[in-house]
């Protein structure tokens, strides 16, 4: 995989979870307002989702080299 190939990937990785975190915090709100049944027994607080995450800056490349 080329270094262009990497980033790209890594643009396209980091879309998806910014969508997943969006889609689990819909998920939440549907949950708070009593339109969903949970899906863990578990309470669901504000904690569970850390926005900051998913629109960080791009991680530096951590361990295997080329």
């Amino acid at each position: 995989m080329t270094e262009s190939e990497r980033y790209e990937l890594l643009v396209l990785m980091s879309i998806y979870q910014i969508g997943q975190v969006r889609k689990s915090a819909g998920l939440a709100e549907a949950v708070r307002r009593g339109l969903k049944s949970p899906l863990l027994y578990a309470p669901i607080t504000p904690a569970h989702f850390c926005h900051s995450a998913a629109y960080s800056t791009f991680p530096s490349r951590g361990g295997r080299e080329g």
